[in-house]
Parts: C-alpha cells; structure tokens; sequence
C-alpha cells in the first residue's frame, strides 16, 4: 500500500475517537442557549400566573435574579450532557461505520484484480451528466466504473467528456481487502469507444456499484442502449 492510498483510507475512516470538534461546539452552544431561554421564560413566567392566589404579590421579584444565575448554568449542564450521550453513541458507532477502512489501513495491503475485458460500453448518467462504463467480462457481468471526474466536470458545467479516463481492454484495479474500497484504476491496451449512449432507464448502476461487479446479462443492456 502506498501512503497516499493509507491517506486515502485514513481520511474516509477519520478520528477513531469522537472528538469536540467544531460542529460539537456548535451544537453545544445551541442547545445551552435554547435550554437557557426556555428556562428563564419558565422562572419568569410562572410566578406572574400564581400571584393572584398569593398575599404577596411581589414574591416572585426577588427570587427571580437566582433564577437568571441559575438557568444558564442549568442549561449549559443540560447540553453538557447531550454532548455527552451524544459522543458515546458515535464512539460505539464509529467502528461499524469506519472499521473497516481503519482495518485495512493497519495491515497496508493491497488487492489487485487484473481484467481483459470482451467489450466496453460508456453511458450517460441523467441526473448529474457525467459518464458510466461497463466493462463486459462475460455474458451475465460486466464491471461498472464511474467516471468521477467527468461527474465533476458536468457539475460545473463544462463538458464531461474532457475527462481523461479512456477505458481499454485490460485493467489492474487496486483494491482494499477488507473494506473493498477501490483504490485506483489502470488502463492498457485497445481503448473502447467513449461516445454515451443516453441512458439505461432505471437500471442504471448505483453509485454504491462502483468498481464493482455487476450481474446482469450483457445482451440485455446492449438492447436498452439500442432502444434509447
């Protein structure tokens, strides 16, 4: 594994621990102010409704600046708190989430896969604009890239097929073992047209497909793109 591909999987995976980060602060900050409020509307409220019943009416005056001492820092406990509660969830979450991207990281190996393919397809994803290759390995499979940058270029509004991704007949894909997240992509070989069919309706690959293999019979998607 080279280091930017550790990089890679370090920044998917992130701290192994939740930390106070920024957007915790915020969210800390919001909560203390709103239980805060909402307690002082309380302390201040409630006293006007009970004084009718009460011989001394002004009762509540000189009770109320402990009340303005004391709210803010009963809310800022209570969102002390959520912080709390909210840190030990992510922290038993995080290595159902990111373990595996932590695991392969640890080992520093990498999978290679090489492929020759029988033929290649490229198709015009409808909602982003950018381009889908199939790669036919045999008669029911095919691998499914996407072209990341051209989804970029679409994006911004330039012209998806300045990519410079040129799918060929054979491929080195570089993959982690245990997360199965594909690492890179290496062409060689006769390249395959580029030019997009428009679409596959609605079996169009997932992104959640990507690098992946994907069953479905290849006579059937070159009679979708040929019905388009």
């Amino acid at each position: 594994m080279t280091d930017d591909e550790r990089r890679k999987l370090l920044n998917l995976g992130g701290a192994r621990d939740a930390r106070f980060d920024r957007p915790m602060l915020a969210n800390w900050l919001t909560t203390a102010s709103i239980a805060s409020l909402a307690l002082l509307f309380i302390a201040a409220s409630w006293p006007l409704v009970l004084r009718a019943g009460l011989s001394d009416p002004d009762w509540g005056a000189g009770w109320l600046p402990y009340a303005i001492v004391a709210c803010p820092l009963l809310g800022a406990a209570y969102a002390s708190y959520r912080t709390l509660m909210y840190r030990r969830e992510v922290r038993a979450n995080r290595p159902r989430m990111f373990g595996s991207y932590w695991a392969d990281a640890d080992a520093g190996t990498i999978q290679e896969e090489r492929y020759e393919f029988l033929d290649g397809r490229c198709v015009h994803e409808p909602e982003i604009g950018g381009h889908v290759h199939l790669l036919r390995v045999d008669r029911d499979r095919c691998l499914v890239i996407f072209d990341l940058r051209s989804f970029d270029l679409a994006e911004a509004g330039r012209d998806p097929m300045a990519s410079a991704m040129q799918p060929a007949r054979c491929a080195v894909l570089r993959r982690a073992p245990v997360s199965g997240l594909l690492m890179s992509i290496e062409f060689s070989g006769p390249v395959f047209a580029k030019t997009p069919s428009r679409a596959l309706g609605h079996e169009m690959p997932r992104w959640a497909d990507h690098g992946k293999i994907w069953r479905v019979a290849w006579d059937v998607i070159e009679r979708r793109l040929e019905a388009v």
